[in-house]
């Protein structure tokens, strides 16, 4: 008996009324079954869901540890899988991913695929004004196209959903002592991975993941302007110290500019966020944004950054309040499904010149 081609590892955070689901959505792919295999990583819980997930043929990972990066850690070990691909429980896969996936890695230069996606809420129902991680056609990306595109496949959010990506399982075993210490941005931490490795990176335009967005979700929080403001700054802190490590793993690449640039951003929205002051920078970080990049390629974010940093506290709470409205507003644009899509700016567009 063969090895299989994919190992796919379903990250488990207790979300059991998903779980089922989302296994189900693997179990069921049109992909010959001999072809890949099946781990459920999760905290220790339920014997009787463990029991029903050990009757479907899946292998059953039970870890103590919360972040993603410790669960997936211990699952590589027990995977035999030349790719591996990740589905987080709340998410589903179209029935057609792994197909799709074994025929792109036959390709043995590709090292990190990343899928278009169809948003959807807690019952399965589509949100079409969710666009973020979709592109209008796929492209391939050589490592010698890299640092001129790396802008570009950051803006068009390549390195968004994990449970968007595919990744060579020696690109994992390569950076597995910084993967261990991911707590929030496994996603990112996957895409310069596959940066590093110098391996074709891929961005397809099918949308192969259905990503859901709901209440309970760790990223998308309706809990009031406090709550909203509590999870941000616990998020960003997480986030800082992910790319912290993520700047160690690139090193002195040429790609580093990039981690740091977004790192900055973080530390500025926690500057803004944090009325304790931890997170400060010198005046150097702040052109540290502008040097890799030409005015027009600017984010506007980043100029919005820049100038609410350098507000007083008082005048940092209308921000963080505007910051809560625009936000409730998205969430009831996605939800309201107002077709944000038809708008003509190319906002939606993957086409990574």
């Amino acid at each position: 008996m063969h090895s299989p081609f994919i190992t796919l590892i379903v990250v488990s955070k207790n979300r059991k009324h998903f779980l089922i689901e989302a296994v189900d959505s693997v179990i069921n792919q049109t992909l010959d079954k001999s072809l890949y295999e099946i781990i459920v990583v999760q905290n220790p819980g339920s014997r009787e869901l463990e029991n029903s997930l050990s009757e479907k043929g899946v292998n059953v990972l039970n870890v103590e540890h919360k972040s993603t990066g410790l669960k997936v850690s211990e699952a590589l070990k027990i995977s035999h899988g030349d790719v591996i691909s990740f589905l987080e429980d709340d998410d589903v896969f179209e029935e057609n991913k792994l197909q799709e996936i074994y025929d792109l890695f036959q390709d043995p230069e590709v090292g990190y695929v990343h899928n278009s996606i169809t948003a959807i809420d807690s019952y399965g129902n589509t949100l079409p004004g969710f666009k973020k991680g979709n592109c209008e056609r796929s492209v391939y990306i050589e490592k010698r196209r890299f640092k001129h595109r790396i802008d570009s496949m950051l803006r068009h959010n390549i390195d968004f959903n994990i449970s968007s990506i595919s990744v060579r399982k020696r690109i994992l075993e390569d950076t597995v002592q910084y993967w261990r210490q991911m707590a929030a941005t496994s996603d990112t931490f996957l895409f310069y991975s596959a940066i590093v490795s110098n391996m074709t990176i891929v961005a397809s335009d099918k949308a192969l993941t259905r990503y859901r967005i709901h209440a309970n979700s760790l990223t998308n929080y309706l809990g009031g302007f406090k709550g909203f403001a509590d999870k941000k700054i616990n998020l960003l802190r997480s986030l800082i110290n992910d790319y912290k490590i993520i700047m160690r793993m690139v090193g002195n690449t040429g790609y580093e500019k990039f981690v740091k640039r977004v790192m900055i951003q973080k530390i500025m929205s926690a500057g803004i966020f944090d009325n304790n002051k931890t997170y400060k920078l010198r005046l150097g970080d702040y052109f540290s944004i502008f040097r890799p990049f030409s005015m027009r390629e600017l984010f506007r974010y980043d100029l919005f950054l820049l100038i609410a940093s350098f507000f007083s506290k008082f005048r940092r709470k209308y921000v963080i309040r505007a910051a809560y409205a625009h936000y409730v507003r998205e969430m009831d644009a996605i939800f309201s499904k107002k077709k944000l899509a038809k708008t003509t700016d190319g906002s939606s567009d993957c086409l990574i010149h």
